[in-house]
């Protein structure tokens, strides 16, 4: 049983984190937990490859950045 007092919730995966658990803040103030940033940032990194690949301009990318869903 969690202890929600003693935790947060991701607010990308919306699963409650045990309070040990690190977060990341992004620029719009969402709480995410470091699984669903790696996986943002890897989706993110695949997308910005198939647009260097088609010949499309790419802005730079920003670890803070999130691709939408």
């Amino acid at each position: 049983m969690i202890n929600y007092s003693l935790g947060w919730p991701c607010d990308c995966c919306d699963d409650w984190k045990d309070s040990s658990e690190n977060y990341i803040v992004l620029r719009n103030g969402q709480r995410i937990c470091r699984q669903c940033y790696n996986r943002k940032q890897r989706t993110q990194l695949i997308l910005s490859a198939k647009r260097k690949k088609l010949g499309t301009p790419t802005l730079p990318l920003r670890a803070t950045q999130t691709v939408p869903y």
